[in-house]
């Protein structure tokens, strides 16, 4: 099951229940962008008790149309990675 930035905001509501949702929403928006930003950065975001978030960067390399089986070069490329904690680690691969 999939849970949504929607499902966290009502999930916080629950518990912070003097805040509109309108305003709950803009601080969830607000911190997930800057997590975002701080990550594409070149900083590492550690999340206590969860994971970090980090860029990776991917080089240039070669690969294969597979319809024509011509040759491309697949552009160098950065993208965003979560890597869990060791003790979320566990708990994942048992369930």
């Amino acid at each position: 099951m999939t849970k949504t930035k929607k499902d966290l905001v009502v999930r916080v509501k629950q518990d912070l229940s003097k805040y509109r949702v309108e305003q709950l929403k803009e601080m969830t928006d607000f911190l997930l962008n800057d997590i975002v930003q701080i990550a594409k950065s070149g900083y590492v975001v550690s999340l206590k008790n969860l994971g970090n978030i980090q860029q990776t960067h991917k080089a240039a390399r070669l690969g294969r149309n597979p319809r024509t089986g011509e040759d491309v070069i697949i552009a160098a490329r950065s993208r965003l990675t979560f890597k869990f904690r060791p003790s979320l680690a566990q708990v994942q691969e048992e369930t």
